[in-house]
């Protein structure tokens, strides 16, 4: 009988959960990586930044909620606490082996992706051009791989490995709902994004807003004025639905000290997909370090985006 031999970068992956020295392993890692990015080690007692307050969670934060919300499965149970269930994504099935799912049933456009981990999704906005067989290889390959073992985000460890579909979120044309994030720290609305165009779109474009709708003027692009002419009616609807997905990230993200909310905007309601514990896991390098300073005051007591804005304004 032909021994099977082992897979070594899946066993050396395996290290990360081993009892004691996994953790300690995990922690090195985060903070390389962060070294990668930044080019220098975080500052952690105490963290100032957006960046290091991300990476202080992933280091040290174990409240086992963090577990529950990672799911992708258990966090729509944990949202129907908190929020109406017309505000929540809803879910079409769930599966331990991919060959067992039963596409005939399935709506003409849905999403499947893995509960277990992040950055993973197979969009099918027409069922009828959908290669069942290549889905079902590329969402069985997903559930051999454990996303801690690469991440090393504790939300994500010893999850339950299974599949979901849900429905695919539309607009009022038929396209793709408009996402937007909004940012709850402390029990208090930070900023968010208001994104312009599909999940997928090279260089994707996006709003930066206070709370209270205004831009956020950090995050000003050179192409502010055209950005604004070629996406009036995804901008009018952030805005339209601004107040309800504030409303909304307040209760969802309740006795966390950060979450981050993510919304589908549909004509019937805005609908929440996710909660993100672990923004860009502490390594968002696509701000400038101003930015993240700036956002990383929204930890402080007190502070306010916008009045943080005003004063800079009349400063100046």
């Amino acid at each position: 009988m032909q021994r099977i031999r082992p897979d070594i970068p899946t066993l050396l992956r395996k290290r990360y959960r081993l009892p004691v020295i996994g953790e300690w392993l995990s922690r090195r890692r985060i903070l390389r990586r962060y070294k990668r990015a930044f080019g220098e080690y975080p500052q952690l007692d105490p963290p100032r930044t957006f960046n290091e307050r991300i990476t202080h969670r992933l280091l040290y934060d174990r409240d086992p909620r963090l577990q529950i919300i990672s799911d992708k499965i258990e966090v729509k149970a944990f949202l129907a606490q908190r929020v109406p269930h017309e505000n929540i994504v809803p879910l079409l099935g769930q599966w331990s082996d991919a060959r067992d799912i039963d596409f005939e049933i399935l709506p003409d456009a849905f999403v499947l992706k893995p509960s277990f981990a992040c950055g993973r999704t197979l969009l099918v906005p027409d069922k009828r051009r959908l290669d069942t067989a290549l889905a079902v290889r590329t969402a069985n390959n997903w559930l051999k791989r454990n996303y801690y073992d690469w991440s090393s985000e504790w939300g994500y460890r010893d999850l339950p490995h299974r599949l979901m579909a849900e429905p695919f979120m539309m607009n009022a044309q038929g396209g793709p709902a408009q996402e937007i994030s909004v940012h709850i720290v402390r029990g208090r609305p930070g900023h968010m994004f208001g994104y312009l165009e599909p999940r997928g779109t090279p260089d994707r474009k996006y709003i930066a807003l206070t709370a209270t709708g205004k831009p956020l003027d950090a995050f000003a692009d050179p192409n502010h004025a055209q950005i604004h002419r070629g996406h009036a009616r995804q901008i009018e609807e952030i805005r339209h639905w601004r107040e309800d997905v504030v409303s909304l990230a307040l209760m969802a993200a309740k006795d966390f000290d950060y979450m981050r909310v993510d919304f589908y905007l549909t004509p019937e309601a805005p609908r929440i997909g996710e909660l993100t514990p672990y923004t860009s896991a502490g390594r968002e390098n696509n701000i400038t370090r101003e930015i993240d300073l700036l956002l990383g005051r929204c930890w402080e007591d007190g502070f306010d985006l916008d009045a943080h804005q005003a004063e800079r304004k009349s400063a100046n």
